[in-house]
């Protein structure tokens, strides 16, 4: 037999250019069909194209063929069971559809029931009789076996492994078929070569009897079959290698050849009724009958496990489906969850972000807090200042005070021996009255007598003359005794004016300092109106420092909510992650019963196209069983359509799972996402937790300072009180040393007017001499005067060493005193070096401070370096230089304090210690 030239090419069903362009294929050409197949010239309808059935390819569907020649159905059943020995024990079909409800129970979707009507089953059983008899008569089975082949053997011993079943008979309306029966039909290449073996036979009969063509095909492919099988057996040799390699492609090239297949089929059978018209054996046609029963007793029960089959596909289906919908609701529980989750982080990061803010805001008011207290630092180091100064001022008022003292016992002094010179005077001029009295009575008596005396005047006038000379010279001595009282008394007066002079400097210099302490009184009332503000702004502090604490804690008790919440968020996470790894699983389950579902369906489908030659082979029996095979066929599109439906719904399926993967990915992506998330918050918790035992200690720093401060404001306000006193104290000593300056000012001017008087009395005395001058008595009586004088004068200068040897005690006194203030001097030396240890011992705490400081910054910096930190970290690291500087600075000015205090100091006692030198030289 002839074979076209495109027979030779390799070709592929399977390739996606032929599925695409079916156009490719090998087909017969016109040519050879006028040629070789002249029986076959009526118009061919062409089936569905190669590849539009959208069926998947699958590398199970390449399966090997056995190159053996089939002639008859005992030789395909015998090959049959040789190949089901040799694949393996089968499982029976009862056990099949136990075992296909079994396996597939998990898969769920929805296909339409193939059914079959009764009154087709009816007339296929009436038909089945006459139609098989004639194909028995003429080819002893030859419609049945000219379609089987290795291939469809081999799909089937596929389809039997997959589904289980065993070589048992089947039912189908009371009549038992083997299962060796099912899907074994002629191969199209057989019924090609018997075509071309007819057509050649019927060239080389010239003068033979006209005959029909289904007399010419049975008989010469009854003939040729042996013949050519036999004589052509090395020429067909490569051809049969070539069709066994090229078994996978013809299985695709199949469904586009059933259609040819079927209408030669439909000749075949219009010539096997032309032959049952004229034949006469009626035996042959009862024993076709009997088969064409037995073929379709075989067909029903195929298309009972169809149905079955279908059925079974169905319920695998519904529950795939319902596993769909169970894994589309925990997908929106675990999408919900993811919200919910979402909406937590978001909380959390809001809460995050506000207690940033507060963090920010209790750093501003820490650090507010440290310029306040630097600033009090700052104005009770004026304080101090000012109270040393104070103290100063006080040391310098009490020494002059005590000078003023001095000053005033000394006119006291003065004015006591002024006033016992007055009474003296009082008494002398007393005296010099009585002798003034007891002189008049005298000149009377010598007025008289001068009568007498008158006559001794002229002896006693050369007398008179020496002893007037010689009263003028004691005369001029007393005139310059009286100018030598003149200048005493003068600088006696002037002595009065500079003590005047001096009291007056020093009462303007007690007023001034009165206004001075008035001012330091102010300024300690400013400085206590300070304290009290100050006392104020640290309860205020001391209130914020409450405050803080309450928002620590309140911040402590978020945080541990926020750990909480974190953990709980960690454990529903990692259900999440089990939930998601479970439908991971589901998944992978599911792709494998997918995939499962699609060799099944491919499995379907290759029974379907076995279905579709056997049904085709059927119609040759007779036009009733044509017209049920047609319904048949009909069926069989139903199915095809039903399972395309199936194929539709796995794409949809397929589809689904793959969009389940994706968001299983992107469910993943966000564990991922949320767990960097988390582990960030956990960091950020941390960082959060270290700022807050810093600002602990920060807080604890600030109350112990602000226990030091009340301490020291504790001891400056009982300072203060005791400058207090002592300015009172000062006062009163002003006010009473005011009193007994204006008593000394009104004795001086008692002074004053006695001085005047007895001036007064000097002069009339100084006429009463002059007067009494030429009297020998009244000389008498003046030389008595002058002796009492002298001897006043020296009473006088006796009670100057009396009084010089007072003074010389007060000295002495004095030096007592001094003594007293410098014991005093030296305590207050004791008490200020103690209080200079106090401050060095503040330098010493304010010196540890700074070390700690430095290592907090030093351990703030390693952390800083070792692990990225936040702006937070750097922002309290500045804040700490700042405040090693602010220190480093205080210190710096202690230290010149210290210094400035101690020269201070020094000056002070040499200034004390030169005031006492001097005062002991006087």
């Amino acid at each position: 037999s002839s074979q076209p030239a495109t027979k030779t090419r390799l070709f592929s069903t399977l390739d996606p250019e032929l599925m695409l362009n079916p156009e490719n294929l090998p087909r017969a050409s016109t040519l050879a069909m006028t040629k070789e197949y002249s029986f076959l010239r009526t118009s061919v309808p062409r089936g569905p194209k190669v590849g539009s059935l959208g069926l998947p390819a699958h590398p199970r569907e390449k399966k090997t063929s056995k190159s053996s020649k089939i002639r008859s159905l005992a030789d395909y059943r015998t090959e049959d069971s040789n190949a089901g020995n040799s694949g393996g024990n089968v499982p029976a079909p009862d056990s099949t559809k136990g075992s296909l409800k079994q396996n597939r129970s998990s898969a769920a979707s929805v296909v339409s029931e193939i059914s079959l009507s009764p009154d087709t089953d009816d007339r296929l059983e009436n038909t089945s009789l006459a139609g098989d008899s004639v194909s028995e008569v003429d080819g002893n089975d030859s419609d049945s076996s000219s379609y089987s082949s290795a291939s469809t053997r081999g799909t089937y011993g596929i389809l039997s492994k997959t589904v289980g079943t065993q070589d048992t008979p089947y039912m189908v309306n009371g009549q038992e078929i083997p299962a060796d029966t099912l899907g074994q039909f002629p191969s199209i290449k057989d019924v090609l070569q018997a075509a071309a073996a007819e057509h050649q036979d019927q060239g080389q009969e010239v003068n033979g009897e006209v005959r029909s063509r289904r007399d010419s095909i049975c008989s010469r492919w009854w003939g040729q079959q042996s013949v050519s099988l036999e004589s052509s057996a090395a020429e067909t040799q490569e051809e049969m290698l070539q069709v066994l390699k090229e078994k996978m492609r013809l299985e695709g090239q199949l469904e586009a050849l059933s259609l040819e297949a079927s209408q030669a089929l439909k000749e075949k059978a219009e010539l096997q009724a032309q032959l049952a018209a004229l034949s006469t054996k009626l035996q042959a046609q009862v024993e076709c009958s009997h088969s064409s029963q037995q073929r379709q007793d075989s067909l029903s029960s195929e298309v009972d496990t169809l149905k079955q089959s279908c059925w079974d596909l169905e319920r695998a289906m519904t529950d795939l489906q319902n596993m769909l919908e169970a894994k589309n609701a925990s997908l929106a529980s675990s999408n919900n969850d993811l919200q919910v989750a979402e909406e937590q982080y978001q909380r959390l990061m809001a809460k995050v972000e506000d207690m940033q803010r507060s963090m920010l805001s209790k750093d501003n008011t820490v650090h507010d807090l440290r310029q306040q207290m630097t600033a009090l630092q700052s104005q009770l180091q004026q304080v101090q200042l000012e109270r040393t100064t104070l103290t100063s001022k006080l040391k310098a008022s009490q020494a002059e005070i005590s000078s003023l003292q001095s000053v005033r016992q000394w006119y006291q002094q003065q004015l006591a021996l002024a006033q016992e010179a007055r009474v003296r005077l009082q008494g002398e001029m007393a005296h010099i009255q009585v002798g003034q009295m007891t002189q008049a009575g005298l000149l009377e008596h010598l007025k008289l007598e001068n009568v007498s005396l008158s006559q001794q005047l002229t002896e006693t006038q050369h007398r008179s003359m020496k002893e007037k000379g010689r009263i003028a010279a004691q005369l001029q001595g007393i005139e310059a005794d009286m100018l030598d009282q003149e200048a005493a008394f003068m600088q006696i007066q002037e002595a009065k004016t500079m003590v005047e002079e001096d009291l007056q400097r020093r009462l303007e210099e007690f007023e001034g300092e009165r206004e001075r302490l008035q001012r330091m009184a102010d300024s300690a009332a400013s400085l206590e109106q300070q304290l009290e503000q100050v006392k104020l702004t640290l309860l205020q502090r001391d209130q914020q420092l409450e405050a803080l604490q309450q928002e620590h804690l309140d911040l402590m008790k978020q945080l541990t909510l926020t750990q909480e919440a974190l953990q709980s968020r960690e454990q529903s996470l990692d259900a999440l992650q089990t939930h998601y790894d479970e439908l991971q699983a589901r998944l992978g389950e599911l792709q494998g019963e997918a995939a499962s579902r699609e060799d099944t369906i491919c499995l379907l489908q290759n029974e379907k196209i076995i279905l579709e030659a056997a049904l085709q082979a059927a119609k040759s029996g007779k036009e009733e069983l044509d017209r049920g095979a047609r319904r048949l066929e009909e069926g069989t599109e139903e199915t095809s359509e039903t399972l395309e439906k199936l194929r539709e719904e796995l794409a949809i399926k397929s589809g689904q799972v793959e969009h389940l993967q994706q968001e299983t990915a992107a469910l993943k992506k966000q564990m991922q996402k949320i767990k960097e998330q988390f582990l960030q918050q956990k960091v950020m918790v941390e960082a959060y937790r270290r700022d807050a035992t810093s600002k602990d200690q920060l807080i604890s720093e600030l109350k112990a300072t602000r226990k030091r401060l009340d301490s020291e404001l504790k001891e400056l306000r009982q300072e203060l009180m005791q400058v207090h006193g002592e300015k009172r104290t000062a006062e009163a000593e002003l006010s009473r040393l005011h009193r007994e300056v204006a008593q000394v000012r009104q004795h001086m001017a008692d002074l004053e007017g006695h001085l005047q008087s007895a001036q007064k009395e000097r002069d009339e005395m100084e006429t009463h001499l002059q007067s009494l001058q030429f009297d020998k008595e009244q000389m008498v009586a003046v030389t008595e005067a002058n002796e009492a004088l002298k001897k006043q004068i020296e009473e006088l200068q006796q009670e100057a060493r009396k009084a010089i040897t007072e003074q010389k005690q007060k000295m002495r006194r004095l030096g007592s005193d001094l003594t007293s203030a410098q014991k005093e001097m030296k305590t207050k030396h004791k008490a200020y070096e103690n209080a200079v240890g106090i401050l060095s011992r503040r330098l010493q705490e304010a010196l540890a401070a700074k070390e700690a400081a430095d290592a907090e910054l030093g351990q703030l910096r390693a952390q800083g370096g070792s692990s990225d930190s936040s702006l937070a970290l750097h922002e309290r690291i500045q804040a700490l230089e700042a405040e090693l500087q602010a220190v480093s600075h205080s210190k710096t000015l202690l230290e010149k304090e210290l210094q400035e205090v101690i020269a201070l100091t020094s000056q002070e006692l040499e200034e004390s210690r030169e005031k006492v030198l001097e005062l002991e030289d006087e």
